[in-house]
């Protein structure tokens, strides 16, 4: 009498447990989620072109160093994707320009600014490890220093410009049971170009550049 009762408490207790939904893996876990990332940028040249009186136009560039970017995100993760506004801001230091055959020296350190909206495709390697690939669109902001004469002309000034940006990004995320996910990616952004207006004035053209960041995210 008992071993039957034994065996039908089993089965229950079976069928009960089988019927709790197993634990999702920790980077597959869904919710909101703060983060921070830090890196550098690969703009090296940007071509310029030189307007003068009468219509006159030469070309020419300026040769940044690459330098420091940072960015802030918010966002909420799904199983799959992820969703977020990010803030990005990058800074450049000016080594060079150059004005048709002349090229001299430059100092000054110029900036870009964007916010988008992003959407990740993520692709889960195991239980603690995902990769992820995506995209983002919003707007950007450059401002670029002045660059002073080349051949004694004064013709690289302090030009502004905004308009669209748009970025692709691939990395890798580590989640951590009781701390934040850490990552690296390396991502892809095209600026808007800017212009100084005036006589002579300088226009530079949308530009692209990539940059390698490492971050966390806080999950809460």
């Amino acid at each position: 009498m008992m071993a039957p009762m034994a065996f039908a408490a089993l089965s229950a207790l079976a069928e009960s447990a089988g019927a709790v939904p197993p634990i999702a893996p920790l980077a597959r876990t869904p919710g909101f989620y703060a983060g921070l990332q830090a890196g550098t940028n690969d703009l090296r040249h940007w071509p310029a072109t030189v307007g003068f009186a009468a219509g006159a136009r030469a070309h020419g560039g300026l040769s940044p160093d690459p330098a420091a970017s940072f960015g802030l995100a918010v966002g909420r993760r799904t199983e799959n994707a992820r969703f977020e506004f990010e803030y990005q801001r990058g800074r450049f230091h000016l080594r060079g320009t150059n004005l048709g055959a002349v090229s001299v020296s430059a100092s000054g350190a110029g900036q870009a600014e964007t916010v988008l909206f992003r959407a990740d495709r993520v692709l889960p390697i195991a239980d603690t490890l995902t990769a992820y690939a995506g995209g983002g669109l919003g707007w950007g902001s450059v401002t670029v220093p002045h660059a002073g004469s080349a051949g004694g002309c004064p013709c690289f000034g302090a030009p502004t410009g905004q308009g669209l940006a748009y970025q692709g990004r691939v990395g890798f995320e580590y989640s951590f049971a009781n701390g934040p996910n850490v990552f690296v990616q390396a991502s892809w952004i095209s600026l808007p170009g800017a212009s100084s207006g005036g006589t002579p004035g300088v226009e530079y053209p949308r530009r692209g550049t990539a940059a390698l960041d490492a971050g966390l995210r806080l999950r809460f």
